[in-house]
């Protein structure tokens, strides 16, 4: 019965291990698409960070946070997530302007 116990306690000690480190990286992100460098199209505006809790609207506040401090931003890009703890994330990027 000791060995079982002993045996069970393992798999639960392996298991909560597995749970908590099995999404997390720890090498950096890369970036899958490309966006145009040449400004014809656009008008940087600035940089934007947001900190937010999982299972927030991220993007939603991030675009929102960049029409608060640059009126008339219409997207934001090179999206940037950086986690602080494994709730708390800090998402960041550029704000820019098309140009009509």
């Amino acid at each position: 019965m000791k060995t079982l116990k002993k045996v069970l306690f393992a798999m639960a000690v392996t298991a909560a291990i597995s749970a908590f480190t099995a999404c997390t990286t720890t090498v950096p992100g890369y970036a899958q698409g490309n966006f145009p460098h040449d400004s014809e199209s656009y008008q940087v505006l600035g940089r934007i960070t947001v900190h937010f809790e999982t299972g927030k609207a991220a993007y939603y506040k991030l675009v929102e946070e960049a029409q608060k401090q640059y009126p008339g931003a219409d997207d934001v890009v090179n999206i940037m997530c950086d986690v602080e703890n494994n709730t708390d994330y800090i998402l960041s990027g550029i704000a820019i302007k098309y140009k009509k």
